[in-house]
């Protein structure tokens, strides 16, 4: 079709993407002009199109939105990433009172708050971080506080808490949809015909918790099981998700890392995923009868139960299971320690551990960590301590990893770093005549870390080779006579993974693991390496005694397992305001 231009549709079209692409170079050099990181411009560029030189020189702190950093970056005073308020100052004259500046540096302190786990925060926790940002000067920090309450992007509650709105709605979403849950509690003959089947069916008779737990799960709309490692809580999921399907509910088992959904999908002989694959499928039609299982939920952030509360219909039950004394989540917010910890969601609490032989000392052992306490014996029957010197940790743990075999032993570090460090030591003096995986990649020679017979975890999620963030498992092969096939590694299910070119960056070592990728899981034999790290507290000393079924050997010197036990966990010193909503119905007063 001809326009009246004598332009074709299809040369009309060319000649507006033209267009687009011209300005975009025009939009790209002003922002690199302004000292903008490349790395960034074309999010910026991506989000505000033909505003983006109206928008950014409208208010110079938008770019904070992208990535940067409010002050510069430097390393041996070299600039590493230009900072949003030396850009401002320098290329659009902004002074240290201008309220889009002060304005910046309230939403960037509520920023920085989020990172550290939590969901608000009192004036004089902003005021601390806006210290940092802008110097301590009581006028700015006043007028910046000011203004920050006269902005729709902050809101202020009874006692004086800030919040970020965009957390704030996600907390009161997340508060709303699940007290609508709790009141969708119902009770058949047809549920009292499955409840006493299912009971009667175990293996192995449930405790009196057990059973309660089962039929609450059935009764209400949203339930909450909690209790340490070992007390039976993957006995009582398997129940209540056969209990579902004998009542023809969907029943959709998720959990966060790819390892826990993993074991509980082999525990449960139900279909489960990671919830960024559950994310990713066709949500279900309003009024379908069915119930979401969120297994290890003391991992869930905010951000993610938002989005599953956002995936799934009102109609869709939800049920809960975890130790809310383990690792709090990575992102920000405390979901499942909220919904216990409120008293307005119904829950029940298992008590009595099953994990470990019954004359174990880990249960004993792990009881006084939680509760602040140093055991009075350093050493029991199936807890060892072993004094060392810092210097020496390594080498012990690599001892004892040669001594109980790696494949039934695990070492468990607090910081990616020393895992590193022992994962290298441990290839040099276990398997240091192992093939190394080599393979062309656009016709040069590359190799990994990685050699035939080393013990291995995966990174990433990658559905279509069934491997998920957490799996581990041994790589029996470094070469392949098929140029797609780098190597084979055999999972810790049985199955023979290909490590093509998809799957070789997320291959790791794993004589040696972060707690985060151990949680979910557990083995025979921990050994756990102690630092003097402040990611090593309470709650990641409980967490980690935990994933052992027999035995923990713990090695450092006392002064690190005292520091460690003495340490409020993460989760204590953060502020979150779920568990005020559900207890207000949902309601918060702001001011």
């Amino acid at each position: 079709m001809i326009s009246k231009t004598g332009l074709t549709q299809k040369a009309a079209d060319a000649l507006v993407e033209g267009f687009k692409n011209y300005s975009n170079l025009e939009y790209a050099q002003w922002l690199s002009d302004i000292r903008v990181p490349m790395d960034v411009i074309q999010k910026i560029i991506r989000f505000h199109q033909l505003e983006t030189i109206t928008q950014i020189t409208d208010n110079p702190y938008r770019l904070l939105h992208f990535g940067l950093p409010f002050h510069t970056l430097r390393r041996n005073k070299i600039v590493i990433k230009m900072g949003v308020d030396e850009i401002a100052h320098e290329h659009f004259g902004v002074t240290k009172d201008d309220p889009r500046r002060l304005s910046g540096a309230v939403n960037e302190a509520m920023k920085k708050i989020a990172d550290e786990g939590s969901s608000c925060a009192t004036e004089v926790r902003v005021i601390k971080h806006l210290k940092r940002l802008i110097g301590n000067n009581e006028d700015l920090i006043k007028q910046a506080l000011k203004y920050s309450k006269e902005t729709a992007s902050i809101k202020i509650t009874k006692g004086n808490i800030y919040h970020s709105l965009g957390i704030l709605v996600m907390e009161n979403v997340v508060a709303k949809r699940l007290l609508s849950l709790k009141s969708q509690s119902f009770w058949s003959a047809e549920h009292d015909k499955v409840f006493h089947h299912i009971v009667s069916i175990q293996p192995f008779s449930l405790l009196e918790r057990q059973i309660e737990a089962v039929r609450g799960a059935l009764e209400n709309g949203v339930f909450a099981v909690t209790g340490g490692a070992g007390t039976g809580k993957t006995t009582v999921l398997n129940a209540i998700m056969r209990g579902y399907a004998g009542l023809n509910f969907t029943v959709r088992g998720i959990a966060l890392s790819g390892r826990a959904a993993m074991r509980m999908s082999e525990a449960t002989g139900f279909e489960c995923c990671t919830i960024a694959k559950f994310l990713l499928e066709k949500k279900y039609a309003e009024g379908v009868n069915g119930i979401v299982i969120i297994d290890e939920a003391s991992m869930i952030d905010l951000k993610n139960m938002y989005r599953i509360l956002m995936h799934i219909p009102t109609s869709m039950r939800l049920l809960f299971v975890g130790d809310e004394e383990q690792l709090p989540p990575i992102g920000a917010g405390l979901v499942f320690s909220d919904i216990i910890k409120s008293g307005m969601i119904p829950k029940i609490k298992l008590e009595v551990v099953k994990r470990q032989v019954s004359d174990s000392g880990i249960p004993a052992y792990s009881l006084y960590i939680k509760e602040g306490k140093l055991p009075t014996e350093l050493s029991n029957v199936n807890v060892t301590f072993h004094e060392s010197s810092a210097d020496k940790v390594d080498e012990t743990a690599i001892k004892l990893l040669k001594a109980f075999g790696e494949k039934e032993t695990q070492i468990i570090t607090p910081t990616n770093s020393k895992k590193n460090i022992i994962n290298i030591q441990c290839q040099d003096r276990i398997n240091p005549d192992g093939e190394r995986m080599i393979f062309q990649n656009n016709g040069k020679y590359q190799h990994i870390r990685v050699k035939q017979n080393d013990p291995v975890i995966f990174t990433q999620n990658n559905y279509d080779a069934k491997v998920w963030n957490g799996t581990m498992g041994y790589l029996i092969q470094a070469s392949s006579k098929d140029p797609e096939i780098l190597g084979i590694v055999k999972d810790d299910s049985g199955a023979e993974v290909p490590i093509t070119f998809s799957l070789v960056d997320s291959l790791e070592l794993s004589y040696a693991i972060t707690l985060h990728k151990a949680q979910g899981s557990q083995f025979k034999r921990v050994v756990i390496a102690l630092t003097n790290s402040r990611q090593l507290d309470r709650s990641w000393l409980y967490t980690a005694i935990t994933r052992a079924t027999e035995h923990v050997h713990i090695i450092g010197t006392k002064e690190m397992l005292v520091d460690a036990i003495e340490r409020v966990g993460a989760a204590k010193r953060r502020n979150t305001f779920l568990k005020s909503l559900l207890i207000h119905g949902g309601k918060a007063q702001l001011v």
